[in-house]
């Protein structure tokens, strides 16, 4: 098979954004980036501009109040990690806005060598016997089927926040926020798992004013958290672009 060379830009396409390089002007226009709207957002990320709305997903204002119900209450509610680098920030980017809650939360990151990825018998048995009364997973959990049907029949809920593609038969989960669902409204697809867990802790903040609960997180908390964002969104080989760029670039 030969090269397959894209076809050059035009005079007038170098005349049009004389104050961009010619070089950097042909690479923007082999990626479709063709209108000053388009090349603006992608070599200046705007965080005010270009950030969505968390409540685009159908279910996170569900999972956002049975967050707040589990405070309330004061459950106990366990975050389900993984242990490679978006699963590992995603874990710490929920338990520290959990914590701010002052929600009573712990971890399980299951062991890569003897647990494998996701949710699994042996933990879900670990789960049951510590009364845990809410779990949310991060970066898995939309390929636990059989493992979130037996902790919802021992009455345990699981809010499940993921990124992997969806499989032939969803979870019965509490409520499911991942963006690769093709129901689940969220316009970029292509988040990671901590992105996604950044939106809900986005959405969580945006909800907190909504309920009589003592603690709050404070305003900006969840830019203090973009750090490892990034970190996981480039570990985890996600198109730099979109709302991806802008979580980078502020991260």
């Amino acid at each position: 098979m030969g090269w397959q060379v894209l076809d050059k830009i035009t005079t007038e396409d170098f005349n049009l954004f004389p104050e961009i390089n010619p070089v950097v002007l042909k690479l923007l226009f082999n990626r479709g980036l063709k209108t000053q709207e388009n090349i603006d957002a992608f070599l200046n990320p705007n965080y005010e501009d270009q950030i969505n709305d968390p409540f685009l997903f159908h279910d996170m204002e569900k999972a956002v109040k049975r967050m707040f119900e589990a405070a309330e209450r004061q459950e106990k509610v366990l975050i389900y990690g993984d242990y490679d680098a978006d699963g590992v920030c995603s874990t710490a980017i929920m338990y520290a806005a959990l914590k701010g809650l002052g929600i009573d939360v712990d971890i399980y990151i299951p062991f890569r060598e003897t647990e494998g990825y996701g949710l699994n018998a042996k933990a879900v048995d670990w789960i049951a016997g510590q009364k845990f009364n809410l779990i949310i997973t991060v970066d898995c959990g939309i390929s636990s089927k059989a493992e979130i049907a037996t902790l919802s029949e021992t009455g345990i809920d699981v809010i499940v926040t993921d990124h992997h593609e969806e499989p032939l038969e969803l979870p019965g989960a509490f409520a499911i926020i991942n963006p690769s669902v093709r129901a689940s409204g969220y316009p970029n697809i292509k988040l990671c798992g901590a992105g996604v867990a950044f939106k809900f802790v986005q959405a969580l903040i945006a909800w907190q004013n909504k309920v009589d609960f003592p603690i709050k997180l404070p305003a900006g908390f969840e830019k203090w958290l973009l750090d490892l964002v990034a970190v996981a969104t480039i570990g985890d080989i996600v198109p730099l672009i979109n709302e991806n760029r802008v979580l980078v670039k502020y991260g």
